[in-house]
């Protein structure tokens, strides 16, 4: 008898599927209808509702500074203030105020309620699920804000942290919870691939600087339009431009991403070199930045791509290669095994796409270190 009294406590501390006693007596039923896909689309309906709302919020009334010290008399003029007389103001940020802490209250009855429903069910620790701790932290922020406790200095600053509750729709979601999956799987390689784009990028900003840092800077260059010579800000082109190491990088990040990087960073070298240089300096310039973007926009971001989607496939592969789908509902990775062959074509496409990616890499790599020593050639004769 006292085996078995032991093994019904023991069901009931851990979920193990019977009725336990009586605190957690309802704990069976409460997960089961927690759980339910009627209950988690319901939760995801208030997360992406409270997400509308804040966003309302923040367009009608875009600074509140209650968000950092507590006082909510204390507005800021905004964009929309002028529209709006201060009744109006301090209407629309009462009913917002109360819309906050309606969801608040929502939002921890529902955290009771997992916590109740969850709490050491098939044995797992629930703070064991990064979802689970996600939603702790939120709903305490919110918490705080129900109760009007203030924080201290910058900390009050924590409480900005309620605008990420719409990730919390991750969880709930399986093809958005994939994504994040994914994500995870794709961490390491992404990692590396950015280390490998920020290699490039100091290379080829070390070697900006060196060539460009002092173009049309000194009255030398004073026969020149000054469109030319002194950027919209006054400035000389090449100091501002590629003044030292840190200008020059935060510029070749700017040609990566494609703002404005042509008129802005290089017609107005390509434009001296081609006019004043000779034709094999007017080639080298616009070599330079031709092979940047080549290697950093067209080559290396798309290894980017081949990650992610190598990631996504590996999402529903184990380690045995068996097919399978990740699910972290409950914060552990439970497989589910469909037959062998629904992905294989799949994933050997990705794997020959990837070598072929990977094999593209090494030989620009090896054209990059010629290209450099090339440029430092070039380099030391433009310097004498």
């Amino acid at each position: 008898m006292s085996s078995e009294s032991d093994e019904g406590e023991a069901d009931a501390e851990t979920g193990g599927g019977r009725a336990g006693r009586g605190f957690w007596y309802y704990q069976e039923t409460v997960h089961k209808l927690y759980e339910s896909s009627a209950s988690q689309g319901l939760v995801a309906v208030i997360i992406s509702l409270r997400f509308f709302i804040l966003c309302v919020q923040r367009e009608i009334l875009p600074v509140q500074n209650y968000v950092f010290v507590g006082n909510s008399s204390d507005l800021v003029a905004g964009p929309n203030y002028q529209d709006l007389s201060p009744a109006d103001i301090e209407a629309a940020h009462g009913l917002f105020r109360i819309a906050d802490d309606a969801f608040n209250v929502v939002f921890l009855i529902e955290l009771v309620i997992n916590l109740y429903g969850n709490w050491g069910w098939d044995g797992q620790w629930w703070f064991a699920s990064g979802w689970n701790m996600f939603d702790f932290i939120v709903v305490g922020l919110g918490t705080l804000d129900l109760l009007r406790i203030r924080l201290p200095g910058p900390f009050g600053m924590i409480r900005m942290l309620r605008a990420f509750r719409i990730f919390r729709l991750f969880g709930r979601v399986p093809a958005l919870r994939k994504i994040i999956v994914s994500l995870l799987y794709a961490a390491s390689g992404m990692f590396n691939g950015i280390i490998l784009v920020l290699v490039v990028q100091c290379i080829y900003a070390s070697l900006a600087c060196d060539l460009f840092g002092d173009l049309y800077c000194g009255d030398r260059y004073s026969d020149f339009p000054d469109d030319l010579r002194f950027t919209s800000r006054g400035s000389c082109f090449g100091s501002e431009y590629y003044g030292n190491f840190l200008l020059s990088f935060y510029t070749m990040f700017q040609i990566i991403t494609g703002e404005s990087w042509s008129e802005a960073a290089v017609r107005p070298a390509t434009h001296f070199y081609c006019n004043e240089g000779s034709l094999f300096e007017c080639f080298g310039v616009c070599g330079f930045f031709i092979s940047f973007i080549c290697v950093t926009s067209i080559v290396l971001l798309n290894v980017f791509a081949v990650c992610l989607v190598d990631a996504y496939t590996e999402g529903a592969i184990d380690d045995d290669g068996t097919n399978g789908t990740q699910n972290m509902s409950n914060g552990t990775a439970k497989v589910e095994t469909p037959p062998e062959d629904t992905d294989a074509a799949l994933v050997e496409e990705v794997q020959q796409y990837r070598e072929r990616a990977l094999d593209s890499v090494r030989s620009l790599s090896g054209a990059v270190e010629r290209m450099d020593k090339t440029f430092e050639i070039w380099s030391q004769r433009s310097a004498m």
